[in-house]
């Protein structure tokens, strides 16, 4: 799971914005399975490379949206300590598809 170093979250929305850590020197695992969200995601990478399917790796200032119901995470990987802000709205919960 990734680290979370300092967040904040809306008292009129319930979203929340987060600064996050994942860093696989210090045991992150990237999710092996598909999932999707019931929110809108944003993610603005800071430092480090990582990707959500193999093939497109986001790195320094990339940034990524996935609006809710986006299957993703189906081939994540982490190759290096990575800092980036996320947006969601509400609490990220987690639904898992087999069959992406």
């Amino acid at each position: 799971m990734a680290r979370i170093e300092g967040s904040a979250r809306s008292i009129l929305t319930g979203e929340r914005t987060a600064l996050q850590r994942i860093d696989p020197a210090h045991g992150y695992k990237a999710p092996t399975r598909a999932h999707y969200h019931t929110i809108d995601e944003e993610i603005f990478l800071l430092k480090g490379r990582f990707t959500f399917d193999s093939k497109q790796w986001l790195g320094r200032l990339a940034y990524c949206y996935h609006p809710a119901g986006t299957v993703h995470g189906f081939r994540s990987a982490v190759a290096e300590e990575s800092w980036f802000i996320s947006r969601a709205g509400r609490d990220v919960e987690f639904d898992f598809e087999d069959n992406p």
